[in-house]
């Protein structure tokens, strides 16, 4: 019988970091200027330096001789691949991504992860330090940096080999899904529109036998609980296998939900006589006029409707990770678990003098999620043994 245990590590970092202020509470009815700012406007670091100052300042755990865990910033590209993806893209007419690109326009596509390596190499004297695998721009998180090749080949494999790889994030989504909780399961595609082709998600059961065994299908399934609904947004806890084709996405949107400040998948969600509705890519000229209404939303940030598809960045934070299998001795096997906090404030090296609220626990403020987000973060801990109970730790919702 095989054994399975978890290796764990805790963030000991964010502590230097989750600094208490009095303020008001986010529940007022006008909210403060500054933490609009912080939850619509993100700090991404442009310069190397920057970037490498921020990874040393969030090393989640150091394993000497093993790997590094980084809690990665937003905006950040993994790899210098077009349009911020892991790996190099499979497909040549994809639609131009500027849209959503539109907060990182003028960012300098050279400072990446990788880029960032030799510094990190240098710092914590693990000379062979590699990129493996990694995170989505738009994503915070865990990312294991594996420190030789012997560690890599352990990364690559449970990556490879094991399907039963689980990610455990938190998304603020636009709109709400009919169930509170649930399974979904499907196939995501390709959908020739005009001149480019669009990812779409065709439910289990729906699939026609061509989605299913396409050059390019990619078949995902997803858990989901909704923890709290305020001004049209819900705060819901997704557990899921992989990040291809934009899966998580695209599920979230196949439940008319989709994350807020993903402008390519909100605009397939439109108002039919008060219903969200979801519409297909090649169907969406037909509705370019009809936009969803996020009347609470705007008043509660002080923005039009158009802001909220253009001005938003988006809200995804992946606080647990496990790479099954990591380790094994025999009939003994051990899981690599990562676990990551909300990130709680920004520094960098050009405004160290100056304190930044990370954009999505400003976000969880403004909506009044941060009770939700503390209560079900304790409960998780709560429940795996091998999780730390400070990933619920209060000061990161407060200024």
């Amino acid at each position: 019988m095989q054994i399975f245990t978890r290796i764990l590590f805790l963030h000991e970092s964010i502590a230097r970091v989750c600094i208490r202020h009095c303020a008001k509470k986010a529940s007022s009815s006008v909210l403060d200027e500054k933490l609009i700012r912080s939850a619509i406007r993100p700090q991404i670091p442009v310069r190397l330096a920057s970037l490498f100052s921020y990874l040393v300042k969030n090393t989640i755990h150091h394993e000497p001789g093993k790997f590094l865990i980084l809690s990665k910033p937003y905006g950040v590209s993994s790899l210098g691949h077009k349009g911020g993806n892991i790996f190099k893209p499979t497909r040549f007419d994809r639609r131009d991504e500027n849209l959503e690109e539109t907060i990182e326009v003028d960012q300098n596509r050279s400072v990446t992860i990788e880029s960032a390596i030799p510094l990190l190499a240098q710092h914590f004297r693990e000379p062979n330090l590699m990129f493996c695998t990694g995170l989505k721009r738009y994503i915070t998180g865990p990312l294991i940096i594996p420190a030789n090749k012997r560690e890599y080949e352990k990364i690559f494999r449970s990556h490879r080999r094991f399907s039963s790889i689980r990610h455990r994030a938190l998304v603020i989504c636009a709109g709400r899904p009919i169930s509170d909780s649930g399974h979904i399961q499907g196939y995501a595609t390709f959908q020739k529109v005009r001149d480019h082709s669009e990812y779409i998600f065709v439910k289990d059961g729906v699939a026609k036998p061509r989605a299913k065994s396409g050059q390019f299908a990619v078949s995902g399934s997803m858990e989901y609980k909704v923890l709290a609904s305020n001004y049209g947004c819900s705060l819901i806890d997704i557990e899921f296998p992989i990040f291809n084709r934009h899966l998580p996405r695209l599920m979230l949107t196949e439940l008319l939900s989709p994350i807020l400040g993903d402008p390519i998948y909100m605009q397939r969600i439109v108002e039919i006589d008060s219903t969200p509705t979801l519409i297909e890519p090649k169907q969406l000229y037909r509705t370019k006029h009809i936009k969803r209404s996020f009347t609470e939303l705007e008043h509660r940030l002080s923005l039009k409707n158009s802001d909220i598809y253009t001005l938003l960045p988006m809200y995804f934070h992946v606080y647990r990770t496990i790479f099954p299998s990591y380790e094994i001795y025999f009939e003994e096997r051990q899981d690599l678990v990562a676990f990551s906090l909300l990130p709680c404030n920004i520094f960098f090296t050009w405004i160290d003098y100056k304190l930044i609220k990370a954009h999505m626990t400003a976000m969880l403020r403004c909506l009044n999620f941060t009770t939700a987000t503390s209560r079900h973060l304790k409960s998780v801990a709560e429940e795996t043994a091998d999780m730390p109970l400070n990933i619920a730790d209060e000061t990161c919702f407060t200024l």
